[in-house]
Parts: structure tokens; sequence; C-alpha cells
């Protein structure tokens, strides 16, 4: 009996051992590996996720201001055209519908039958935000992708632009747009975006959008946990936490949006406070 109890607490502190070594050298990686400007920018190209059609399934939290949101979500992408939004709070039924194009946004309230709609330029009020922002940096955000204002796609050339400061954990690229907005993305030891940061000339507003929990996904990894905090004058106006689950690309999809003659136009304020309470 005494033998077996001896043996066991053995096992014991051979098992606790071994875990405190493991965890010393997986903290070791953490640190970022010292390499040139030109060698990052590759490493970043290289894992930008590859696609033309996304489609995902997302637990959303939402708080903006007063207005709370907790729903499962159904995400659709076409790349360069269309984002929309099925918001389905009970048993895969939908009670909206947000679309939101490179020119405009609607939302559809299918519970109350009211909608909303808009021009692409209506994005900064939603985020309360006083610097530019528009669908491409919508999707670059939702898809872990860097970008360049104003610009549909990053080349190698505007990477190369962006100031460059790397310390022992990350490496920043740094840029600022014709308006005077700032803009930071950190890379991760992998090569990964990390964290996406813009605000405005004078650091009145700001949002910051982070990614966790990456996993395989085609020919790279993608976060499956985002969060989103939105500032104003150091002061947090609103965040959002996206969980996603079901990621397929370059899947045939239908992307619908229609309204219904019987629905009344109403305001997005209104139509926004009417899904919070649903």
């Amino acid at each position: 009996m005494k033998r077996s109890l001896y043996i066991s607490i053995f096992l014991i502190l051979v098992l606790l051992v071994s875990g405190c070594k493991s965890h010393k050298e997986s903290s070791k990686e953490m640190y970022l590996p010292k390499m040139e400007k030109a060698e990052l920018i590759a490493e970043i190209q290289q894992r930008t996720l590859q696609y033309e059609t996304l489609s995902a399934r997302i637990q959303a939290d939402i708080a903006l201001g007063k207005t709370q949101l907790s729903s499962k979500v159904q995400l659709k992408m076409q790349k360069d055209q269309c984002i929309q939004f099925s918001i389905q709070p009970m048993l895969g039924i939908e009670a909206a519908r947000i679309e939101i194009t490179p020119d405009s946004i609607r939302m559809l309230d299918r519970i109350n039958k009211v909608y909303a709609k808009s021009g692409i330029e209506y994005l900064r009020t939603v985020f309360a935000i006083s610097f530019e922002f528009d669908f491409y940096n919508l999707q670059s955000l939702l898809t872990n992708t860097l970008f360049y204002p104003g610009k549909t796609q990053i080349s190698t050339r505007e990477l190369e632009q962006m100031r460059f400061v790397q310390d022992d954990r990350r490496a920043l690229l740094r840029m600022s747009d014709n308006g005077g907005a700032n803009y930071q993305f950190s890379v991760d030891r992998l090569g990964y975006l990390a964290s996406t940061r813009i605000s405005d000339s004078k650091e009145k507003s700001s949002i910051y959008w982070r990614y966790d929990k990456f996993e395989k996904l085609s020919e790279t990894s993608f976060p499956y946990q985002m969060q989103a905090t939105i500032t104003q004058r150091e002061e947090q106006k609103g965040e959002f936490r996206f969980n996603f689950a079901k990621i397929e690309i370059d899947k045939e999809q239908a992307m619908h949006f229609s309204i219904p003659k019987s629905y009344k136009e109403i305001s997005f304020i209104l139509l926004i406070k009417s899904l919070s309470v649903q």
C-alpha cells in the first residue's frame, strides 16, 4: 500500500516538473526573432487569408452606449462587394438583417417590420468615431487583414512605406492618412496580425481591434475570437465581441436583401434600439 502511494507521489512530481519545463519553453517561444522589414512583409503577405466568399456562424455580444445586443449571427461576405449579418437570436430564425456595401448600409427589422438605409458614411456614426471609416476598413478588420486607407487592397509598395518598429514580442507597422488619422498594426512572432488600432489625429476617438485563438483555415490560420473597443476622449463608448464557428471560404452562397413594401422606413438610431430589446 505504502509502495503504491510513493509511486503515485513520484509520478505526480514528475508530471509537475515536466509541466513547469514545458511552460518555460513555451514562454521563450513568445519572443519575436529579429527580422528585416522586408522579411516581415513577406511573412505577413504569406499569412493573409485568400478568399472570394466567406461565411461563418458568430456569437456576437455588442455594447454601444446604452444599447446592448447578444445574439447568434450568420456572417456572409463577398470580397469587395458585400457584407451581410443575419441576426438570429432564437432557433435560427432571422430577426434582422444588415447589409453593407462599398456605397451603402441597410438594416431590416423583421420583428417590427421596419427598415433603415443610408450612405456608407453612416458607419462613422454607428461606431461613434470622427475619422474616415469605410467598407474596406470593416472588411479587412473582419478578415484579419492589413489595409491601406482609401485602397481596396494593400500592395508591397504601400507596406514598405509604413514605419517599422520591433521589440522582443511584436512588430509594429504605423502610418497616417491624408486626413491625419493614425493606423497601427501589431504583428506577432509568427507574422500574424494580432491587433489593429485606428485613431484620429488628436487621439480623441479610436477603434482597437484585437485577435485571438488562431486556428487552421485554408492555407493560413484565422482568429476565431475578435474584440473591438471604441474609445472617445479616453472613455470607452462601445465594445464588440465576436466568437467565430463553422467558417467556410469560397463556397457558393446567396446574398439577397429585399425590403417588403409593407415595411416602414425609420432612422438607424430607432432601429438599433429596437434590436437591443428583442
